[in-house]
């Protein structure tokens, strides 16, 4: 439930909380930083501080420690990964698919816009 807060449960758990690294996807550890982040911010939402459980197969992975220190800046900043492969936002990604009934139009239009 969005926005749910529950003042007399100060206790959460999240079960395989690096699920959502295994997927392919370059922003799976910002994804993974942010619910957890959110998880946390919904316990101890009242007079008593909450605690978050955090069950995980890959615990020390960037984005859960960073989550686990509350530590925003170094989420940004990373170790460079984004800079060394060149993902956004220090460029741009497209995916285009080209069909077409002759392949040699096709890998010739391909290559065209490859250049």
């Amino acid at each position: 439930m969005p926005g749910a807060a529950f003042p007399e449960r100060h206790a959460r758990r999240i079960i395989y909380a690096d699920l959502a690294l295994h997927q392919p996807d370059f922003r799976a550890g910002e994804r993974t930083f942010q619910l957890l982040t959110q998880v946390r911010g919904r316990a101890g939402r009242g007079d008593v501080e909450g605690e978050v459980f955090v069950q995980a197969f890959a615990p020390f992975h960037p984005a859960i420690q960073f989550a686990r220190r509350h530590d925003f800046i170094a989420l940004r900043t990373g170790n460079g990964v984004r800079e060394q492969l060149k993902y956004p936002p220090v460029s741009r990604v497209a995916l285009l698919t080209l069909k077409g009934r002759n392949e040699e139009k096709v890998k010739f239009s391909a290559d065209h816009l490859k250049t």
